[in-house]
């Protein structure tokens, strides 16, 4: 723990005994901006690897026929039924689809009618209908530039259950 003065001291009185035993050392300092552009690149260095090990999760998951799903067709499925507990998608995916604004079922490629209830159908972002169904059923969302995902058809998703 770094800071300067005696605020770092007073912090650690008010932590848990658990994030206690996890401090290494106080040490004197006085913040620069040179410091905090440095902890950022630390938190974003931590935020890249810990996303990689999530695509890696993801990807043996999949291959053990585990709680995972990829491709969109299995992806709208599952996040229809409110199975996927975290959402993965490859930044920039956008993919076209029809929306029938009645019964709110949504599929990609084209139908000028609902094939469900006959309304006529307006076209949408089929990646933004599951990000908007995604955040109604508090699915998480993760957003990645990876080529794992990208070679799992861009899509996908981690399973509350099987």
């Amino acid at each position: 723990m770094a800071g300067p003065g005696e605020a770092k001291i007073w912090l650690k009185d008010y932590l848990s005994e658990d994030i206690k035993r996890k401090i290494v050392d106080i040490i004197d300092i006085e913040f620069s901006y040179p410091i905090i552009s440095r902890a950022s690149e630390f938190i974003k260095d931590d935020e890249k690897i810990l996303k990689e090990k999530m695509l890696e999760n993801f990807r043996e998951e999949i291959l053990k026929n585990g709680l995972a799903v990829h491709g969109l067709n299995e992806t709208i499925k599952f996040l229809r039924e409110g199975k996927i507990e975290l959402l993965l998608i490859s930044d920039g995916l956008k993919i076209k689809g029809w929306k029938c604004e009645k019964c709110q079922i949504f599929e990609p490629g084209y139908e000028e009618k609902c094939p469900y209830c006959h309304t006529k159908t307006t076209i949408v972002d089929i990646i933004e209908e599951m990000i908007e169904l995604a955040e109604k059923m508090d699915t998480k969302i993760e957003f990645f530039d990876s080529n794992i995902l990208k070679n799992l058809g861009g899509i996908g998703g981690f399973l509350r259950y099987k």
